[in-house]
């Protein structure tokens, strides 16, 4: 049967007993898991580079249990921020840093971090050149406090708070650099500049980075400049940039998510009814997964692991976190219920995977069924051919 026909079929599957054979969930064996990222980044004697496809599979699955260190350099390593030739890095690390804080010079921020503003959303003097744009980033900022909270190196000396509320206060340094981050990338990207959602990516890189403080020589302007350039290449060198674009916005979103329910519809058909039957638009759920990258939805140890799986998959980065999507919707599927619709959606906007592992197994498993088939027949195409 191909695929057309398969596809269309799925509509006339019945809704009843539809969990009743489930698939079992068999732990992934990664043919690299007794080396660790920092012997395949260890300078090679003969030269050659770092082997980039063994980084890619340690990754796949989530580098659980691993030094956060090893996931920095991984990450480094797969949106190409540090080249392959690691007996290059020292001295990048030093022209780049000096380069980032260049730009801090030529938007007049340098000491911003040793400032101190109210964790509110009030109008503020930030004494910045354009005050509108701070007070945007800071008001997202302060927002993703579910983040900020967990960020290392609180202050334990910092002011007391206006508020009792406000929980941040310890957080100041290292709000005052995620803001930095965001203001530098917004002045020097003027055609995108800043767009809501951008905080929970910079902070996610920010948490990553800093818990591996050594990777940049224990200096946190040097940790700052490399969560800037990272940030910059996940918007620059993915599709990511479509799902925040301000041109034919609505067009491109909505290809991608006519895109997840394509590959829903291929590999948990029965869902797929469910969700078409209360004629729920993905946009309802499923965007702020692909936009933010599940940011929103879970908490910093979780999304570690699912970030892992989509570095791993960099330059195909939307394209995979459809299928995490899709795999998280195959977790929470037994919530659904195909006679309630308020049951149904809130499942949808609201449960999340409770173990990371095999929601990166299905998502994997699901990507290698539609890529590896298609390479299979491709050359199955091709000896024919011959």
């Amino acid at each position: 049967m191909s695929r057309k026909s398969s596809e269309a079929s799925n509509d006339n599957i019945p809704l009843d007993n539809i969990y009743q054979s489930e698939e079992v969930f068999i732990p992934p064996q990664n043919p690299n898991h007794n080396t660790n990222i920092l012997e395949l980044i260890k300078i090679k004697e003969d030269g050659s580079p770092i082997d980039l496809k063994k980084i890619q599979e340690k990754c796949y699955h989530g580098l659980d249990e691993c030094p956060p260190e090893e996931r920095v350099y991984a990450w480094l390593i797969l949106t190409q921020v540090f080249p392959l030739q690691p007996e290059e890095w020292e001295q990048l690390k030093k022209d780049r840093t000096t380069q980032y804080f260049d730009y801090v010079d030529l938007f007049k921020m340098t000491g911003y971090e040793e400032k101190f503003f109210p964790n509110t959303a009030e109008t503020t003097n930030f004494g910045v050149s354009n005050n509108d744009l701070m007070e945007l980033i800071h008001g997202d900022v302060i927002r993703t406090s579910h983040h900020i909270q967990f960020l290392p190196f609180p202050d334990q000396d910092a002011p007391e708070p206006e508020s009792e509320e406000d929980i941040l206060m310890p957080y100041h340094e290292q709000i005052r650099r995620i803001e930095r981050i965001l203001y530098i990338f917004a002045s020097l990207n003027r055609t995108i500049s800043y767009l809501q959602g951008f905080n929970e990516l910079c902070t996610v890189l920010y948490y990553a980075y800093s818990s591996a403080l050594s990777v940049f020589d224990d200096q946190k302007d040097m940790m700052e400049a490399f969560v800037f350039y990272s940030f910059q290449s996940l918007l620059a060198s993915t599709k990511l940039n479509e799902l925040f674009t301000t041109q034919d916005k609505s067009s491109l979103i909505h290809n991608r998510m006519a895109e997840f329910m394509q590959i829903l519809k291929r590999h948990r058909p029965k869902t797929y009814k469910i969700i078409r039957k209360h004629d729920i638009h993905p946009l309802c759920f499923c965007f702020r997964w692909l936009n933010m990258l599940f940011a929103q939805d879970y908490m910093m140890p979780s999304l570690m692991l699912i970030w892992d799986s989509l570095m791993a998959h960099f330059h195909e980065l939307v394209d995979y976190a459809n299928y995490i999507a899709v795999a998280q919707v195959k977790m929470t599927e037994h919530t659904l219920d195909p006679n309630d619709y308020v049951q149904t959606i809130t499942s949808l906007q609201r449960n999340i995977a409770e173990n990371i592992q095999p929601l990166l197994f299905w998502a994997k498993k699901y990507w290698d069924e539609d890529h590896e088939g298609g390479k299979k027949s491709i050359l199955s195409l091709f000896k024919k051919l011959l």
